[in-house]
């Protein structure tokens, strides 16, 4: 598609040196390529803007010229009137300076898994809630599950309205 001139696509997908991006919306520009990430969230979230940097790390080590990052999320002050703005619907904040500052990050964090990754054991990190934040762990079968047995209904994880950091607690 790149090829081909395409100038919008969406869920472009890529991959360096073993790692997989998927951009929601690159817009193929004559000054080169803008990186739009889309979220519903109402507000930027630093894990955004990491999404982002690693989504730039690729596309420019793959040889791409990047001209802009934009991330994209509702805008909370816009009310619909008799018809959809979807131009008032949408925040676009362009985050590139934001972006290139954290490339020597993305390249120490890469290291660092990287590291983790080679290790011939696995590491031994007991689970909490860091298992869900930002989001719930690629490994939560196997920690969760496979390793702790924590399916069942006697679990203290199955007790509703007691809080997480309770759970936890008494875990």
């Amino acid at each position: 598609m790149l090829e081909n001139n395409q100038e919008v696509i969406y869920e472009a997908t890529f991959c360096y040196d073993g790692i997989l991006i998927m951009v929601d919306i690159l817009q193929n520009t004559k000054e080169g390529f803008i990186i739009n990430e889309v979220k519903s969230s109402t507000s930027l979230k630093d894990v955004y803007i990491d999404d982002c940097s690693l989504q730039y790390y690729v596309l420019s080590n793959l040889g791409y010229k990047i001209k802009q990052v934009n991330l994209i999320h509702l805008n909370s002050e816009y009310y619909r009137d008799d018809f959809l703005d979807i131009n008032q619907l949408f925040k676009v904040n362009d985050i590139t300076d934001e972006i290139i500052q954290k490339q020597e990050q993305v390249k120490e964090n890469l290291k660092y898994f990287e590291d983790i990754l080679n290790k011939k054991e696995e590491p031994n990190i007991d689970i909490g809630t860091h298992c869900f934040d930002p989001y719930e762990c690629d490994g939560y079968e196997y920690c969760w599950i496979k390793q702790r047995n924590l399916c069942e209904k006697d679990s203290i994880f199955n007790i509703s309205r007691l809080n997480s950091n309770k759970k936890f607690e008494f875990y």
